[in-house]
């Protein structure tokens, strides 16, 4: 929490310093249990009060009018409010650097440690519902959400500042505070912000009580389908992809030109038109914020105290049993760890970062190879059941915050132990103490010489020798040479394998440390990579996305929508309601004046031209997609009554090259044979579901013939 980690820095400083006035311990004003305790009444007084403006769908619609409904903080699909969304959830990045380093609960109770473990699930929930009311106010996104929102998110920031500034303190403990809590404190300003400017713009929109997805449903232009990400994506299907021309010139044209395609490769880069899920975006910044406070404690904390240790050497001194080296010695042990410290973790954290920016970068790719159905990384989803994906989807917000925490601390840990070591030889070496380093280089120097000469040996050898035309085909040449050469070689790669296979489990290592926080690549083989509980967690994730985000069904269910508004819009336009009363009743009732002809036939010219279109459209694409034949309804059950009336259906690599009009043929033969049968055996009803189907199967004939 604030209060011990400044208690714990004025320690030091005061102690480093030589101040035997330590500072108190500051106890906060403000209860850490009590605080959210009381917090769950007006997070849940305002959870209902945004419930109440949402009906139910199905369940007891007659209870109040359908009210209150069932209402949701975040929708984890959605790409919109994404920056809204990521500092609502960096907001509580606090809560998750207590939970999970420091063990903090929402209710103090001593007791078992079963006890224990129910309160911390007790905890979690709590945590969550003090701050549903922030997520709910964006996913509801109308004038009276974003105003309690606005007041809510207020009050947390007021506690947050209240609680850096209560403690008495120096210049230098207090500008520690603010660093460490800086992250959070920013999200909750920007929110402070965003949350009232939203507001304006919902009440321009008349957003005032209908949820945000609730009123712009069906109001999609077709500039707005097209302007989208989604629609910009399946814009792009459409157009001729561009050939990339070969570099010709100079060798320094060529040089220029690597250069930059390698900088293009390894350097993160922006994608038009493709939108991050705020969900995403989300988890990566809280997982980096709890990266930075850990990294910021430990490099505040950790120096501070090699350098209280450092000054240590005048107390040596003074003890009448110390040598004069004794007081050197603890300072440069002091300053070296201290270098070490910092050095590691300054490592690790970049290396989270990176893996931060690795990890985006590989979402969208796999993201989009998904859209093309490249199930080259990402296993297809029949691999697994729809209920585990569905389960792997909820853990990987979790578990990708988990990993990166675990990841950085293993890296820290590692990094650090890797400078001590280079520290040490760097010193003995210093000291002249250079004796076992000959000893070492005299006996490696012939074995690296000789591994390396063998290895040129065999390169040349399989390129000009082995090989025909020096290297270009994967074909034996000279393979009496080839045979003796594997057979000598045989036993020196003995050797060779026992050296290797210790770089092997070396490599695993580093390669493990160094990716441990990322979920899209696992640890392990391929045939085993679901026994990794990240990556299988990154995978459902990924097919949720997959199902639920595909440009092409977004755009093709919108367009499809707003056909529909605009078929609505025509008929109630075309309709010319005409009240009359009647006189012994007094009722109002409304007749429907007749279209005029003009207007039919315009409608009906419409309509045709628009089914000529479609057609045009979907000849012209078969025509260039023939595989698309197979997954027509008619292609398919063309080849469903095949197999139930046993007729032989020919064996293809490609179905699409099935001739579909001697199958038709087939099919009709096959049925006139069975109707035959039938008579012979005494049925002399006719057969009126097989003349409808063989209507069908003559229309499907005449169909596919054209095509």
């Amino acid at each position: 929490m604030a209060d011990s980690f400044l208690a714990i820095v004025n320690t030091i400083i005061n102690a480093a310093s030589n101040n035997t006035a330590l500072s108190e311990e500051c106890d906060s004003k403000i209860n850490h249990y009590l605080f959210y305790q009381l917090s769950l009444i007006p997070a849940f007084i305002i959870c209902l009060s945004f419930a109440l403006t949402k009906r139910r769908r199905k369940l007891l619609l007659s209870v109040l009018r359908g009210r209150p409904g069932l209402i949701f903080p975040m929708d984890t699909l959605t790409r919109s409010s994404r920056i809204s969304f990521a500092c609502a959830f960096g907001a509580t990045t606090f809560l998750v650097y207590q939970i999970v380093l420091e063990g903090a609960l929402a209710i103090d109770v001593q007791g078992s440690r079963a006890a224990r473990s129910f309160l911390a699930i007790v905890s979690v929930f709590i945590y969550g519902m003090v701050f549903c009311p922030v997520f709910t106010c964006l996913a509801m996104g109308s004038v009276f959400g974003y105003g309690l929102g606005a007041l809510y998110v207020w009050m947390l920031t007021g506690v947050q500042i209240y609680k850096l500034t209560e403690c008495q303190s120096s210049a230098k403990g207090r500008a520690f505070l603010v660093l460490r809590s800086l992250p959070s404190l920013l999200c909750l300003v920007y929110l402070s912000v965003s949350i009232p400017a939203r507001l304006l713009q919902s009440y321009r929109k008349g957003w005032i009580l209908q949820w945000k997805y609730e009123a712009d449903r069906f109001t999609d232009s077709l500039d707005v389908i097209r302007n989208h990400s989604t629609g910009q994506y399946v814009s792009k299907l459409f157009r001729k992809p561009k050939v990339k021309k070969s570099v010709e010139g100079s060798k320094l044209i060529t040089v220029k030109a690597f250069l930059i395609r390698l900088v293009y490769r390894f350097l993160y880069h922006s994608k038009k038109g493709f939108r991050y899920p705020s969900r995403i975006l989300s988890v990566m910044l809280v997982g980096t914020m709890v990266i930075y406070t850990i990294a910021f404690e430990v490099l505040v904390i950790a120096p501070a105290l090699l350098d209280f240790c450092r000054h240590q050497p005048a107390v040596i001194r003074a003890d009448p049993n110390a040598t004069d080296t004794s007081g050197d010695f603890v300072c440069n042990i002091s300053n070296v760890l201290r270098t070490c410290v910092i050095t590691g973790v300054v490592l690790a954290t970049l290396v989270s970062l990176l893996n931060v920016l690795h990890m985006l970068s590989s979402y969208r790719r796999n993201i989009l190879a998904l859209y093309r159905g490249d199930h080259s990384h990402i296993p297809p989803a029949s691999v697994d059941s729809n209920v585990s994906h569905c389960i792997n989807s909820i853990k990987f917000g979790g578990f990708q915050v988990g990993y990166m925490v675990w990841g950085f601390v293993i890296q820290s840990v590692i990094l650090t132990l890797i400078c001590v070591i280079l520290a040490i030889f760097v010193l003995l070496i210093a000291a002249d103490v250079t004796a076992w380093v000959i000893a070492i280089l005299e006996y490696i120097w012939p074995i690296v010489v000789i591994f390396i000469v063998i290895l040129v040996v065999q390169k040349l050898l399989a390129k000009f020798v082995f090989l025909q035309d020096s290297g270009a085909y994967l074909a034996l040449d000279n393979r009496s040479i080839f045979f003796n050469f594997t057979y000598f070689m045989f036993f020196y790669n003995i050797f060779l394998g026992v050296a290797s296979c210790l770089l092997r489990i070396l490599k695993a290592i580093a390669i493990g440390i160094f990716f441990l926080s990322r979920l899209d690549n696992s640890t392990l083989s391929r045939r085993f990579e679901f026994f990794d509980p990240g990556f299988t967690a990154y995978v459902g994730y990924m097919q949720m996305e997959y199902a639920h985000s595909h440009p092409v069904v977004i755009v093709f269910t919108r367009l499809v929508l707003h056909m529909w508004k605009e078929a609505r819009k025509r008929q109630n336009e075309d309709s010319i309601p005409a009240f009359t009363v009647n006189d012994s009743d007094c009722e109002q009732k409304v007749v429907d004046a007749e279209t005029p002809p003009d207007n039919q036939q315009e409608d009906s010219f419409s309509r045709r031209r628009m089914k000529a279109r479609s057609n045009w459209h979907v000849s012209y694409t078969l025509l260039h997609n023939p595989d698309l034949r197979v997954l027509r309804k008619g292609f398919v059950q063309l080849l469903r009554q095949a197999r139930e009336l046993g007729v032989r259906v020919p064996i293809s690599d490609n179905q699409a090259n099935i001739d579909t009009h001697t199958l038709a043929e087939q099919i009709q033969r096959a049925k006139e044979d069975s109707r035959v049968k039938l008579r012979k055996g005494g049925e002399d009803e006719p057969d009126v579901t097989a003349s409808q189907s063989d209507r069908t199967l003559v229309n499907r004939k005449n169909e596919y013939s054209k095509v």
